[in-house]
């Protein structure tokens, strides 16, 4: 042991540091083997290696539980899964419990082993354990047919040895459905060899991190059906509590009878929960005992009271964490804990001890890799090596990181800290507790700052020393012109000055231009530190870029520097940047609501006074009582409601003081509502504006008449209170949302009860202990309902049948405010978690605005939806952009995801199609829907998702095709007085589905087809000519004149190819141009202008790179970009300077197209070299991308229903400060002059 310390201590001095942690780790190993190591820190408990009896060739079932399962009373739970899986009633199991309670531990070092030496009917008993889930079918395929080896080994390799195949997440509907028939073929085939297959799919809740839409879980749940209803097969799945409500899509999807359609019925649940104070206790004291590692008692009996919770429960593995580094620490008494602790301070250097493994000079590159494995929401994403080796090249700014990722990865994975999953080839990496996601992001966000902080103070002295050299300098100068003045001293007195002057200007020269340089690099550092910190204070940060940007400008810096620093700052707007103006207070403001006509803005918190702004911030005034007469407020009390009269021009509020009162626009108090027991929570007007309802936590919703202020109806409403009541849009129902009764109650005006909806704070964990529905809303049309609730969700329900619709989960702690938007299109949420977040009707999460610092109480959207303002113990108001950014734009209003754009010739229009059945035509500079004569979206309907469209020269005429349709729509758009309007004719012809349609610049359409054929249309729908290939059509682009046609066909089992076609005199010609055997081509773009034609291709089994073709008619040749994943859609810009490509690690990215750089001189294609200059990230998959005619806006289409439109001129800097400067105003306006400053004086 002594030895390997020795060891360990000497190839870390050396520099070798995975050899160094090679010898830490079998000194930890042997250490264990021997019983000296009580915890397992974030790792995994593992199967015991037991001894085999050589006569009986088997081992004890005791042997396999280990000792840690032992002493904290996990055996139980083992032995009733057990007799759960022999029995014959049990066919599926849902294990469930928060995360961090020791399920996959149990799943691996518990049941696993044991079912291995288990047997049910005489039958041998064939676990099978699955954890990752990007291609479960394959995965589960893989495991089924390799048994017993139910874990395959992973060999770690050098960057040099290795060649990654990076997997799309999407495999074809084909693949999986082959995996799945053998799947089932290999369960029949053990039933018919006496065996009984145990399935089990541990972390569950990561199938639904992976697969975020409906139709791509459902293959799953017809699996699950179906192995479920084979003989001598169990079902067995580990989830997180907080994602159980995902099974019940499956029964909603699926008829699963055997159960019953009852997938979380009390026979199925198995709940596993955190330890008591007792068996925290049992476990600390036997596991020191066992490895003597002796704790004193009271350390003991301390450790368990810190580790508890409110409930008074323990982590296992914040108690594994926490007692791995007592004895790293080796401490032992109260005291030493006392003077080394609390528990955080253990916590935080038990990660920057992993961290310190991987060397001093690679400290930097590990924290952030851990901060990559965390998200927004305190989660731990999945990521592919390639995508965190981007990810780090972009965080760092430099390139060659592959080997220093090869280390980080190596010694973090192996310390158990972050999990390693080898799937078809492809590396994924997830950090192994959500529990230690959040002391991540803290560290990063404390670093950022203290960054950050050092850089401004840096910037500021050397300014300082600018404006110390600048008066010296003209000091100098003054004295010099004073003393040539002196004639009887000119000759003596000017050689003098001149000498002096000329040596101090030299002098000055040169510091200037070291000062210049460090200022530069100042400036360069902050803007590095800006773009990898925490989006916490989204105004602070765009003035602090602003400062870097004017700065730069300053310094005269050379235009690749600028650049430089441009593109660095534009990150900035890629982080969500959305906050655009606050009012600030000076205590928690816990109420805000927009006027009717959103010119102004009315809070309410905890200084008592309710406050008026009007919709650019600027303070109004004060509602102050005359009845107070102890100081001007508006109540005796916090403020908890405030709610606008339909016409704006009456004010009504809420507070502790358990009164509702009414006020003028103006601020002046109208009259007292009184008649409540305890604290009034809630307060709201009715649609005719005739009636108040106000909450209150005596149990009681009242409704009041406004014109007397008399209590008209009281309605006992809720057991322990109401925390907040609203009418329906028609005014005949309200609903009201209960306290510690987690329900929502839905009444008649005159107080009868209609419906009761449950389904809030349904789990074990939260019965006793969730505070219920703090906050209802009712969509404008009056038929759906959302809750907001202390379970950390947002219900949808229908408020005809009183049926759960969906289940919006995101949020990390209680959800404390919800608010549909005026148009019905989207819901807002504010949070415990400090977070607001919008969502789609169908519960997918659109945006997270992070910013606040406290809870957020209240979200309350103005009157076009356009912006949010949110309310917050921090206290501010904020409020939000929600459809833009300082430099782009983003399309909101389709609920499903966008599968192609394209741009009308002049830009201002932008079609959109998508998966829910429509194409949506917008406004470009103000992301506004093109409206009816009914004042609603235009719409255009079709019987299937939208999978193309195109629109004509003209911009009025629209081609569209559906999926799976052999037909395409051709609408006509006109632009009348009374709206826009569409008609549509459908043209048929196609044998088959259509893939692509294209217009070209003279207005000739062409439609390409799985029939292999090419149709010519006039601009009336008359067919012209029809082409015939050799394969699938799947893509067609025209050039500048409409007589070259660049064609795809695509066929994997034999070849694509890419053909060029031109009309003459004669007809239509081709000639092949690439081939591409057994391949795909995705999408091609062609600007032949530049001479450029763009291919994207596949390998649909993954033996061959993924890349995008670059082919030069005049050269010939192509030139090859390599992808780590499947490229989606590529486009290049009209310039022929830039190519865009999607691809399916979730990015875009700009590759520049230099000609010399691609073609040298001796026309060889040099791409090794060839980096893309910009990457934006995004949360879900990217279907299109695709340039606007002047290659200033680039459409990026998204899995998620929105579009983004990204501005390209956002890489110039003097366009980023102006569109700063433009989008801080109403900000800046409203600053004292000293905090002001000189910033943006200079932008017009």
């Amino acid at each position: 042991m002594q030895i390997l310390g020795m060891l360990h201590r000497l190839y870390f001095e050396l520099g070798e540091y995975r050899e160094a942690f090679d010898t830490k780790k079998e000194h930890r190993t042997k250490s264990s083997a021997f019983g000296y190591t009580a915890f397992i820190g974030a790792g995994r408990l593992q199967p015991r290696e037991q001894a085999v009896d050589p006569m009986l060739g088997t081992v004890s079932t005791e042997a396999t539980v280990t000792d840690e399962i032992k002493a904290s009373g996990r055996e139980e739970a083992i032995n009733r899964l057990l007799q759960r899986v022999g029995s014959t009633q049990h066919k599926l199991t849902v294990i469930y419990g928060q995360s961090g309670v020791g399920k996959s531990s149990i799943m691996r070092a518990g049941l696993v082993p044991a079912l291995q030496d288990f047997s049910i009917e005489a039958r041998q008993v064939v676990p099978i354990l699955l954890r990752t889930y990007n291609s479960f079918a394959k995965e589960l395929e893989k495991r089924l047919s390799n048994y017993p080896l139910t874990e395959f080994p992973e060999t770690e390799k050098t960057t040099e040895e290795k060649v990654e195949s990076q997997n799309s997440t999407r495999t074809t509907q084909r693949s999986n459905q082959e995996a799945l028939e053998n799947i089932l073929l290999q369960l029949k085939a053990n039933a018919n060899q006496n065996k009984i297959t145990i399935l089990i799919f541990d972390q569950f809740e990561e199938f639904f991190f992976t697969y975020t839409r409906p139709k791509a879980r459902l293959l799953f749940f017809e699996a699950l059906r179906d192995c479920l209803n084979l003989p001598y097969v169990k079902v067995i799945i580990s989830v997180r509590d907080d994602y159980l409500h995902h099974l019940l899509e499956g029964v909603r999807l699926i008829d699963f009878e055997i159960i019953n359609n009852d997938i979380l019925n009390k026979d199925i649940l198995f709940y596993l929960g955190n330890f008591t104070r007792k068996e925290a206790y049992n476990v600390i004291k036997s596991l020191t005992d066992r490895s003597h590692f002796f704790l004193e008692d009271a350390l003991i009996k301390a450790l368990v009271n810190d580790l508890s919770s409110e409930l008074g429960e323990v982590r296992p593995i914040e108690l594994q964490v926490v007692g791995a580094q007592l004895q790293a620490e080796d401490i032992t008494t109260l005291a030493e804990y006392e003077n080394k602790g609390p528990k955080q301070k253990l916590v935080e250097r038990f990660l920057e001890e992993v961290i310190q493994d991987c060397g001093l000079e690679h400290q930097q590159a590990a924290n952030l890799v851990l901060y990559l494995l965390t998200d927004e929401n305190n989660t731990r994403p999945l990521k592919t090596r390639s995508e965190l080796t981007e990810e780090l090249k972009e965080a760092l700014g430099k390139t060659g990181v592959e080997y220093q990722l090869d280390l980080i990865l190596y010694i973090l994975s192996q310390s158990g800290l972050v999990s390693r999953e080898i799937v078809d080839g492809t590396e994924f990496y997830q950090l192994v507790h959500d529990y230690l996601a959040d002391f991540i992001r803290q560290k990063h966000r404390s670093d950022r700052e203290v960054a950050f902080e050092q850089l401004q103070q840096k910037n500021k002295e050397l300014e300082e020393d600018v404006d110390i050299y600048s008066r010296l300098a003209k000091e100098t100068e003054r004295r010099r012109k004073a003393e040539t003045r002196s004639r009887q001293l000119e000759r003596i007195m000017a050689a003098l000055a001149g000498v002096l002057f000329a040596g101090f200007t030299l002098f000055a020269m040169g510091q200037k231009r070291q000062e210049a340089q460090a200022r530069i690099e100042a400036i360069e550092a902050a803007k590095d530190s800006l773009i990898v910190a925490d989006q916490n204070d989204q105004i602070g940060i765009l003035r602090a870029s602003l400062i870097i940007g004017e700065n730069i400008q300053q310094t005269k810096a050379s235009k690749d520097l600028e650049n430089q620093i441009a593109k660095g700052l534009r990150k900035l707007s890629d982080n969500s940047l959305h906050e655009r103006n606050r009012l600030e207070q000076n205590d928690s403001v816990l109420a805000a609501s927009y006027s009717p006509d959103g010119e102004v803005i009315a809070t309410g918190g905890n200084e008592k006074v309710i406050k008026l702004w009007n919709r650019n911030g600027q303070f109004i005034t004060n509602f102050i009582d005359p009845a107070i007469s102890s100081q001007p407020l508006s109540h005796e009390d916090v403020v908890l409601g405030v709610s606008f009269s339909p016409d704006g021009q009456t004010i009504a509020s809420a507070s502790y003081d358990t009164t509702v009162k009414l006020w003028s626009r103006d601020g002046q108090w109208l009259k007292t509502l009184r008649g409540h027991q305890a604290v009034v929570t809630s307060v709201i007007f009715s649609p005719d504006g005739r009636l108040i309802a106000s909450a209150s936590a005596d149990g009681t919703v009242k409704l009041w008449d406004v014109n007397n202020g008399t209590a008209i109806k009281t309605i006992n409403a809720h057991k322990g209170g109401v925390l907040d009541v609203k009418f329906s849009p028609d005014g005949e129902t309200i609903a009201s949302g209960g306290s510690f009764d987690p329900t929502v109650k839905l009444w008649k005006i005159d107080g009868t009860r209609l419906k009761t909806l449950r389904g809030h704070c349904q789990s074990v964990q939260q019965t006793e202990n969730c505070i219920g529905v703090y906050e209802v809303s009712f969509s404008p049309n009056g038929l759906v309902l959302a809750s907001a609730s202390g379970d950390r969700t947002v219900k949808l329900w229908n408020v005809q049948t009183g049926k759960e619709i969906e289940t919006l989960k995101g949020h990390n702690n209680d959800v404390l405010g919800v608010s549909f938007s005026p148009d019905g299109q989207t819901i807002a949420s504010g949070s415990r978690d400090r977070t607001v977040k919008l969502w789609n009707k169908d519960g997918v999460i659109l945006q997270t605005f992070s910013g606040h610092n406290n809870d957020v109480w209240t979200v309350s959207f103005s009157p076009d939806s356009e912006m949010i303002a949110s309310a917050s113990s921090d206290n501010t108001v904020k409020l939000w952009d929600r459809n833009s950014n300082p430099l782009d734009h983003i399309l909101q209003g389709h609920p499903l995801a966008i599968n192609d754009v394209d741009f009308s010739p002049n830009g201002e229009i932008i079609a959109t199609a998508s998966d829910d059945q429509t194409v949506r035509l917008w406004k470009t500079d103000t992301v506004q829907l093109l409206k009816n004569s009914d004042d609603q979206p235009l719409l255009l309907q079709h019987q299937n998702q939208v999978r193309w469209v195109s629109l004509s020269p003209d911009g009025q005429t629209l081609a569209t095709v559906g999926t799976s349709e052999p037909t395409i729509q051709f609408w006509n758009i006109q632009n009348l007085e009374t709206g826009y309007t569409a008609s549509v004719k459908t043209l048929n012809g196609h044998d088959s589905v259509v893939n692509t349609v294209e217009f070209s610049p003279n207005g000739i359409m062409a439609s390409g087809s799985e029939d292999a054929k090419v149709k010519l249309w006039q601009k009336d729908g008359t067919l012209i000519e029809t082409l015939t290939l050799d394969a699938p059509v799947v893509s067609i682009e025209f050039d500048q004149t409409g007589d070259v046609m660049a064609i795809a066909t695509s066929d994997p089992q034999t070849q694509s190819q890419l053909q060029l076609w031109s009309q003459d005199q004669t007809g239509w010609r081709f000639r092949t141009i690439r081939s591409y055997p057994k391949r795909t081509i995705n999408q091609i773009s062609y600007v032949s202008k530049a001479g450029l034609l763009a291919i994207a291709v596949e390998d649909p089994k993954d033996q061959v790179e993924d890349q995008v073709d670059l082919w030069s008619p005049s050269q010939g040749t192509s030139c090859p970009l390599k992808h780590q994943a499947t490229v989606r859609s590529i486009d290049i810009d009209p310039s022929g300077k830039i190519l865009a490509t999607a691809s399916d690690d979730k990015k875009v990215r700009f590759w520049p197209l230099d000609r010399q750089q691609l073609w040298p001189t001796d026309g060889n294609c040099q791409t090794q070299e060839i980096e893309p200059f910009y990457t934006i990230d995004q949360d879900v998959f990217i279907n299109r991308v695709h340039f606007n005619q002047d290659g200033t806006i680039l459409a990026i289409a998204k899995e998620d229903g929105t579009t983004i439109l990204w501005n390209m001129q956002g890489f110039e800097l003097d366009y980023q400060i102006t569109q700063g400067c433009l989008w801080l105003q109403d900000y800046l306006s409203n600053l004292p002059d000293q905090e002001r400053a000189s910033l943006c004086q200079n932008s017009k």
